[in-house]
């Protein structure tokens, strides 16, 4: 009976164990505590293939870089400065690399919850104010084909 018992708890122990994790898209969620002045950089890629009859006909990337600063903590919220900057893209598309440069040096300033859940951006208009007449600039002088206009509109 000993020996059976043992058996068992050592089965148990030694089948797989499962973490917090979906594994339909493996994110796992994680609560950290941040104080005021703590800063991470992360460089960002983003890849999109063009794949016709099994022969890749387009390979644009994207990379640009954040600056993620904490510039409030209270006991409920968090007030965090993302800096967008130094873009990079090997389109050949003119349109595409300046609707990147639309970015570029942008500063926003988002408000998380004790949790890190997104609640909003503080600098919203701002934000919007920036990328509006970033947009004007681009598109000044250029006679715009109808269906884009509607679509930028």
């Amino acid at each position: 009976m000993n020996k059976l018992f043992m058996t068992f708890v050592l089965s148990i122990f030694s089948m797989p164990l499962f973490a917090q994790i979906n594994m339909a898209d493996s994110t796992a969620q994680v609560i950290s505590y941040w104080n005021i002045g703590d800063k991470q950089s992360y460089d960002i890629v983003t890849q999109k293939l063009k794949i016709e009859e099994g022969d890749t006909t387009s390979n644009e990337i994207v990379t640009y870089e954040v600056n993620i600063t904490v510039l409030d903590s209270t006991e409920n919220s968090y007030t965090i400065e993302w800096f967008y900057h130094n873009y990079q893209t090997n389109s050949e598309v003119e349109f595409m690399r300046k609707c990147i440069e639309l970015s570029n040096n942008l500063k926003v300033i988002i408000e998380l919850d004790k949790y890190g859940t997104f609640t909003g951006v503080k600098n919203w208009e701002e934000v919007r104010d920036t990328i509006q007449s970033s947009m004007n600039t681009m598109f000044e002088g250029i006679e715009m084909i109808p269906q884009v206009k509607k679509i930028l509109d």
